[in-house]
């Protein structure tokens, strides 16, 4: 949050800071920045940007709510799972995730079973058996 800050209290009011961490998402608005761009969305699109609009809207409460669910998706999905974890998550999505590309390998049957448990905690219809 420290580099955020200086970031932005160095640029000029036009340019927009983004950051690159779902973690950090609402503490860096609420000192500046204007976005992110997150491994995180092609996976959580909807949550994403859900976190965005409660900031622009005000709703700082349901925005620290979400942030807090962010923060357990992307410490499993994208932190202990990497780009792996991104990938199956789309594809439990019904979005087009596939393997990632060597020397990157696919999940484990019981990495697979315990993201989906996941993201059944989050939204069950979503989710593909």
């Amino acid at each position: 949050m420290q580099g955020v800050a200086e970031i932005v209290a160095a640029t000029a009011p036009a340019f927009q800071v983004l950051v690159g961490s779902a973690a950090s998402v609402y503490p860096s608005m609420t000192i500046g920045a204007r976005g992110a761009i997150l491994a995180l969305a092609c996976a959580l699109p909807e949550k994403c940007v859900a976190l965005f609009e409660l900031f622009q809207q005000g709703h700082h409460e349901k925005a620290r709510e979400l942030q807090a669910i962010l923060v357990r998706a992307s410490k499993l999905m994208v932190s202990e799972l990497g780009i792996a974890g991104v990938k199956h998550a789309m594809d439990q999505r019904g979005y087009r995730g596939g393997i990632p590309r060597p020397p990157l390998l696919p999940l484990h049957h019981e990495q697979k079973k315990r993201l989906t448990e996941f993201l059944a905690t989050l939204e069950p219809a979503a989710v593909r058996a």
